[in-house]
C-alpha cells in the first residue's frame, strides 16, 4: 500500500508533498530525516530536529477520502499502538494529538484540496518526538520524546515501518465497517473525565470531557446538557 520517499531534509513534507501533488500516488510517503520548517495544527511550529519521525502520507484513495473526517483519529490511534511497544503511558487527546503522561509526543496535520466533487486529495502530515534529548525551556513542561520517557535510542525508519502497519491494518478494518480506531481512543482518551475549556459554536467556558462519538465528534457535558465537539481548541487549566 506504501511507498516511502525518503529525503535528508525538507522545509516540510506536507509542502513538499502539496508542490509534487499531481505526479504523487496515492500511498506514496514523504519522509524527511530533517524538517526545517514543520507545522501543526493552527500553523504553529513543530520542532524537528534530525533523529525524530516526520512524514506525510498521501491519500488519493476514494473511499479514505469519503473517511477524512476519521483519519485523524485513526492516524492517533496507530501511533498509540505503536508507542505502546515501548511506554505504558501513552493516551490519544482528541482530535490528533499523542500523549505520553501529560506531555505531548506526537501531532498530526491534516491538509487537502477540494472541488467540485469533493476531496481531491488528502495529506497526513505526521511528526513523532522519537529521539530528542532536549525541548527548548518553554516546551520542557508541555513536551517528550520516547527518547526521553525510555532513556532509549530508536532507528527512526523502523518506527515509521511499525506505524505504516498499524495504519493499514486500521483502515482495512474500516473498510470492512469495523471502528477499531475508536475502540482503541476510547480505551485509552486522554481527555477522559476531565474538565476542560471550550470555545464552539456560540458556546465558551468548561466542559466535562463524557466521551468519543461514533461520527468522532467529542460529547461534553456544559451546564448540566450534553454536547458534541465537531472542532474547537481546548485548553487545560492549572
Amino acid at each position: 500500500m506504501f511507498n516511502i520517499i525518503s529525503f535528508e531534509e525538507l522545509d516540510s513534507t506536507n509542502n513538499y508533498a502539496k508542490n509534487n501533488i499531481a505526479i504523487l500516488n496515492d500511498g506514496d510517503v514523504i519522509f524527511a530525516k530533517k524538517q526545517t520548517n514543520g507545522r501543526g495544527r493552527m500553523n504553529r511550529a513543530w520542532s524537528s530536529a534530525s533523529g525524530n519521525l516526520t512524514f506525510t502520507i498521501v491519500i488519493k484513495d476514494k473511499f479514505l477520502l469519503s473517511k477524512f473526517d476519521s483519519l485523524s483519529l485513526l492516524s492517533s490511534s496507530a501511533i498509540f499502538n505503536v508507542l505502546s511497544k515501548y511506554t505504558s503511558f501513552a493516551s490519544i487527546k482528541w482530535p490528533n494529538d499523542v500523549y505520553i503522561k501529560d506531555k505531548k509526543i506526537s501531532g498530526i496535520l491534516l491538509e487537502g484540496a477540494s472541488t467540485e466533487d469533493g476531496l481531491s486529495y488528502l495529506l497526513i502530515g505526521i511528526g513523532i518526538n522519537i529521539n530528542i534529548s532536549s525541548f527548548p525551556l518553554e516546551l520542557q513542561n508541555k513536551a517528550t520524546s520516547l527518547f526521553l520517557e525510555t532513556n532509549v535510542r530508536y532507528d527512526v525508519t523502523e518506527i515509521l515501518r511499525l506505524f505504516l502497519k498499524e495504519f493499514e491494518s486500521l483502515v482495512t478494518d474500516l473498510r470492512n465497517n469495523k471502528n477499531t480506531y475508536l475502540d482503541i481512543i476510547r480505551s485509552h482518551n486522554y481527555l477522559l473525565h476531565k474538565t476542560a475549556y471550550a470555545h464552539f459554536s456560540s458556546i465558551e467556558g468548561e466542559v466535562k470531557i463524557i466521551d468519543i462519538m461514533e461520527n468522532n465528534k467529542l460529547k461534553v457535558l456544559y451546564n448540566d446538557e450534553i454536547y458534541e465537539l465537531e472542532s474547537g481548541e481546548i485548553t487545560f487549566h492549572k
